[in-house]
């Protein structure tokens, strides 16, 4: 699936709404979180923390409301063996800012659904694709008028079954624990408003 495309066709419909009509924001962050089992040695794992990063397109609904098409990813390293695996996520969701979009500092709530892709740094792998919500808190920061600046914290939980299993770079295979697979994300971003 080319998730980059379907953003830079979200991003392309923008172009033609019109000037304070939508937002674009790069998010650089850390991510953390993913629990899976070693099927062959029945040890637990989990995914190491590290660097995330992503893009916001946000559309303005009302004063204090706007649409919003996540994408973010995450390279990563599970278990002793050092299993690479990259986690993408693609959600479509809103968010809702207390005291409004044009007040200089908004705290806001928001959330999302879609998909998450998990992809294994193994040639010729299957990477798995499972539905996915997240919800998120934080603030906005207006600099300018057409700048911003938002921190936020966003929980991503990929549902899952007990079945679901990924294959290791090393020949082994991680099983899911659970119905779902979580992870907690901290951002920061600096949006530019059309």
């Amino acid at each position: 699936m080319r998730i980059p495309m379907l953003l830079l066709s979200a991003y392309g419909l923008t172009l033609a709404a019109p000037l304070d009509a939508a937002e674009l924001t790069p998010l650089l962050g850390y991510s953390g979180g993913g629990n899976f089992t070693n099927t062959a040695s029945a040890q637990s794992v989990s995914a190491e923390s590290s660097i995330a990063n992503g893009v916001l397109l946000g559309w303005y609904a009302a004063p204090d409301k706007q649409y919003e098409l996540l994408y973010s990813e995450q390279q990563t390293t599970v278990g002793p063996a050092n299993t690479r695996l990259r986690f993408q996520y693609l959600q479509l969701g809103g968010n809702y800012f207390y005291q409004g979009q044009r007040q200089p500092w908004s705290p806001f709530v928001a959330g999302g659904l879609g998909i998450t892709r998990i992809n294994p740094a193994v040639p010729d792998s299957h990477s798995t694709l499972r539905l996915s919500l997240s919800i998120a808190a934080g603030a906005r920061w207006r600099i300018s008028e057409r700048l911003g600046l938002r921190l936020e914290v966003r929980g991503h939980a990929t549902l899952m079954n007990n079945r679901s299993t990924v294959i290791c770079d090393s020949g082994c295979t991680l099983a899911i624990d659970g119905d779902a697979l979580y992870q907690l994300q901290g951002t920061i971003g600096l949006g530019y408003r059309f």
